[in-house]
């Protein structure tokens, strides 16, 4: 893998192994190719990837609207996990939701999740508010915010 991974917008075409990536990583989470042909077509949402080939290695699903953004979805294939994909994807949704207008971003984890907790904090996202949410399968979960303010200026 190169030291600076190419993330693109996804594609259709890369809609079966998007949706397999998501459901691989978040089980309880039903992806379809159906629901990221979805997302593809919704002018709030990016889908980026970074691929190999034709292999999706790394996907982000990004929503933007009414100045704010939420990382919907960050998976990253089990077998290129820690080569910089996921702080790689997450940058680059970023910048675009700050170009399209977006102040804040917010993304939600469990808080067990200490890999996810340490990626988003190494990115800037600061903790907010811990919960129980029946979306995270009634485990206690965490929303993270970070400023976008800056990201067009990096």
């Amino acid at each position: 893998m190169c030291p600076h991974p190419v993330v693109q917008l996804a594609s259709q075409q890369s809609a079966d192994q998007i949706a397999a990536l998501g459901s691989l990583t978040t089980p309880d989470v039903p992806y379809t190719a159906a629901s990221v042909i979805e997302a593809l077509q919704d002018p709030a949402m990016t889908v980026a990837v970074v691929t190999t080939g034709q292999t999706v290695l790394a996907v982000g699903v990004m929503e933007v609207g009414e100045g704010l953004a939420y990382l919907q979805m960050l998976a990253v294939h089990p077998d290129h996990r820690r080569k910089s994909l996921a702080s790689a994807v997450i940058e680059w949704l970023e910048k675009h939701a700050a170009a399209a207008g977006a102040t804040e971003s917010f993304v939600q984890c469990l808080s067990s999740d200490e890999p996810a907790l340490c990626l988003y904090t190494g990115r800037g996202y600061v903790p907010m508010v811990f919960k129980n949410s029946g979306s995270l399968g009634g485990e206690s979960g965490v929303l993270l915010k970070k400023d976008l303010s800056q990201c067009l200026l990096e």
